[in-house]
């Protein structure tokens, strides 16, 4: 998997931009590593919440620890919806990073900000490859699921989730999945595991490869 460099972004950067936009750039920068970082923390305690919850519903955990099979569904429940928050959060964030980058629109709090910004400013002449993977994320059925499930959980309702714990699954995957009809649109998978490893493993490099055409493309006009 790519990473950025900040040194090398550093590089393309316009430094006769006003220290307040250089801030800003700075936070939405870093906010990608911390975004990624709070989804890898999601996904490990989605795993390990659903493992308690099914020990939980057999009566297998120790005495000492909270045995209440709904504790740990909540659990397993908010860290899946805060995983695909997250992921989300980190994608809708790269549009914004890169107009304070290409001084799009210098109204860079603008909620208009998006990803039609990068798509109508940006020519090859101006963005090189970079449009072909800007194609590539919105059109992708990873992109639609995620940006599905995000707006209907943060503004409709909670899809249901089954545990799983009665049913049989694939060998070493969580079998929790969303009820099927509770997302009113045709998923590939509705296993939660499943659906995160998907769509994270799809879109992320995708992002990182975004961001590094970018500097790439920049460093060489330079």
């Amino acid at each position: 998997m790519e990473l950025l460099e900040r040194s090398t972004l550093d590089k393309v950067l316009n430094l006769s931009l006003p220290l307040e936009t250089l801030s800003r750039f700075e936070s939405a920068f870093q906010g990608l590593a911390y975004q990624s970082e709070y989804c890898s923390f999601h996904y490990e305690e989605f795993l390990k919440s659903c493992e308690k919850h099914e020990l939980a519903m057999m009566g297998k955990l120790d005495v000492e620890s909270t045995t209440n099979p709904q504790y740990y569904r909540i659990a397993f429940e908010s860290h899946a919806y805060a995983f695909f928050c997250c992921l989300h959060a980190l994608i809708e964030s790269v549009p914004y990073l890169l107009n304070i980058a290409m001084q799009i629109n210098l109204d860079f709090e603008s909620r208009h900000i998006g990803w039609n910004t990068i798509k109508k400013y940006s020519t090859k002449e101006k963005f090189g490859r970079g449009l072909d993977l800007v194609s590539q994320i919105c059109d992708s059925d990873s992109y639609e699921e995620l940006s599905h499930l995000v707006n209907v959980s943060k503004h409709r309702r909670i899809p249901r989730i089954d545990s799983g714990v009665l049913s049989r699954g694939d060998e070493g995957q969580v079998k929790a999945a969303f009820k099927e009809k509770d997302l009113c649109v045709n998923f590939r998978s509705y296993n939660i595991q499943s659906l995160m490893v998907t769509i994270h493993d799809e879109l992320h490099p995708l992002l990182l490869k975004l961001v590094n055409e970018f500097i790439d493309f920049h460093a060489h006009k330079s």
